[in-house]
């Protein structure tokens, strides 16, 4: 039985699975988290035993919300085909290829499932509960260990043929340049990504060990200990070099974005992640650099801002894509779904 959220409240449950952690939530018709948790997803499981391990933390949260738990929303991070509900394949998750999410979810809970990439759910999450005043064209650009991107275009997830659209993070913004993990040169995920300035930092501070002594000593002596972590820590530390390896990022960042501005004009660029948290004044680089270098007709009233609801980002995300798929669900401009 679905109901009107205006007058009989209910919940749906937001899923966000991660190659480090996984976080789930029961929200409310209203839009309030009413129960959440966070675990790890170990990786090397095979998918089976984490699916397993879900349903049945899903089972137990459904039993203890108040209120009727109507569907749930599902992100993953990874290349994932909306209509069927599958899973083709996810670099941080090694032994998710070609997963039916969906079909085992909806078998195991008996509950309508909805399952999109990660960065696709977080987006229609920042577009469905924002604290800003409402706007129906955004991009939200997460640079975490990779760099994924998720576009609401008109007050749609913007799709592509086969549900893929929005990798940003591997446009092309050095011809020729640094190798990518997927196999292209260049990309914008090999400059600003946080494996990219773990290597990024480690080849400096090799290059020159006085320099990098900061770095070194903060990763214990051992070059490859030396993480995105480690350079936010030095930066906030006034270190030289991972002031400059931060003011590098920025500008690669910032010429990213001024490829998503032109190519989306979106009237806001939200941006989030690990890197952006221990690094927040890349905030300032980009939002400099799309309005100095983007066409002024796509810069005009555009917001550059961080991303809501930190942890419970993809959980959210996750709920507004649940709401969204349920028959008689109201989406934010409080019209009727078809």
């Amino acid at each position: 039985m679905h109901h009107d959220p205006q007058t009989h409240p209910f919940h749906v449950i937001g899923v966000d699975i991660g190659g480090g952690k996984i976080a789930l939530g029961a929200v409310s018709s209203a839009g309030e988290v009413t129960a959440s948790q966070q675990y790890p997803t170990g990786p090397e499981r095979p998918a089976e035993a984490v699916i397993d391990d879900l349903t049945a933390r899903i089972r137990k949260m459904t039993e203890e919300v108040p209120f009727e738990v109507d569907g749930l929303g599902v992100g993953v991070c990874g290349q994932v085909v909306m209509s069927s509900g599958v899973v083709r394949q996810s670099p941080n998750l090694p032994n998710w290829d070609d997963v039916p999410l969906r079909q085992r979810l909806e078998a195991a809970l008996g509950l309508p499932v909805t399952v999109a990439n990660d960065m696709k759910v977080i987006a229609l999450g920042q577009w469905q509960y924002s604290s800003e005043r409402a706007v129906d064209d955004l991009v939200v650009v997460f640079v975490g260990t990779g760099v994924g991107g998720g576009v609401i275009a008109n007050g749609q997830m913007l799709l592509g043929r086969d549900d893929h659209a929005g990798e940003v993070g591997h446009a092309t913004i050095m011809v020729d340049g640094r190798e990518c993990r997927c196999g292209n040169l260049g990309c914008l995920e090999a400059y600003v990504g946080g494996w990219a300035i773990a290597e990024r930092a480690r080849e400096a501070a090799e290059g020159d060990p006085r320099e990098g002594a900061k770095l070194l000593a903060l990763a214990g002596g051992n070059l490859e200990n030396i993480t995105a972590e480690t350079v936010a820590d030095a930066n906030r530390e006034d270190d030289d070099l991972a002031r400059r390896i931060v003011e590098e990022t920025g500008h690669y960042l910032g010429a990213g974005m001024v490829g998503v501005v032109n190519g989306f004009n979106p009237s806001r660029l939200i941006l989030g992640g690990g890197v952006l948290d221990g690094i927040p004044e890349l905030l300032e680089s980009v939002e400099a650099h799309v309005q100095r270098y983007a066409l002024r007709a796509c810069t005009t009233d555009l917001e550059v801002i961080l991303a809501e609801f930190g942890a419970e980002a993809g959980i959210l995300g996750g709920a507004a894509l649940a709401m969204q798929t349920l028959p008689n669900a109201r989406s934010r401009s409080g019209e009727l779904d078809a």
